[in-house]
């Protein structure tokens, strides 16, 4: 039966990408003159060292606030000896910092250096809550500016998500309310990381 229900479940995903690539060449067909859309205020950054860099960027310019929903995959190694300095640096001039964990990365225990290098930043000043699962990767600057990560749900194989970076007040306002509806559900991190440690001894 699971392996008639997984058969069954790769047909699908094969038929959607099948339909997908038709409409992706009917639609080239239609409009080959077509111009991309470019709009000044959204930026879309390929591979996880141009996130590195515009996300360190948009912290050493932060300035009221930042908020995060910090799920794999990482544009950093995680652990000690990869701490980012850009946070530290943003937490010593004292601006608040709020992130959102999943539970997963909580009770992974092949995840020990990244909860070691989250401590780090905890200590320094930034608060953090977990809640059961986050829809994508978010970092919202000021209320001004964010970046989200999204994964392409017809892509199985995973890889690093596009990544925009968007200048934009009222849609970054829009992405904070998201944060504080999450941010209010969730457990603190301490109490997270206690019943973990509880469950495991």
């Amino acid at each position: 039966l699971d392996a008639a229900l997984a058969a069954a479940a790769e047909q699908r995903l094969a038929e959607h990408r099948s339909q997908s690539a038709k409409v992706r060449q009917m639609l080239e067909e239609s409009f080959p003159e077509a111009p991309s859309v470019a709009l000044p205020f959204v930026h879309q950054l390929h591979g996880a060292n141009r996130v590195r860099a515009v996300y360190d960027a948009l912290l050493s310019g932060a300035e009221t606030e930042l908020l995060m929903f910090t799920r794999p995959p990482f544009a950093y190694r995680s652990g000690v000896d990869n701490i980012n300095q850009a946070v530290l640096d943003m937490a010593a001039r004292g601006v608040p910092a709020r992130v959102l964990y999943q539970q997963e990365q909580i009770d992974d225990p092949d995840a020990s250096g990244f909860r070691a290098e989250m401590e780090a930043y905890h200590q320094a000043g930034v608060k953090a809550r977990v809640v059961e699962e986050l829809p994508v990767k978010l970092v919202v600057v000021d209320r001004r500016a964010l970046l989200v990560g999204m994964h392409d749900p017809s892509n199985s194989e995973g890889g690093y998500p596009t990544t925009l970076l968007i200048e934009h007040p009222g849609y970054a306002s829009v992405q904070a309310l998201a944060f504080e509806q999450l941010w209010a559900t969730g457990v603190d991190y301490e109490e997270a990381v206690g019943r973990r440690q509880a469950s495991s001894s």
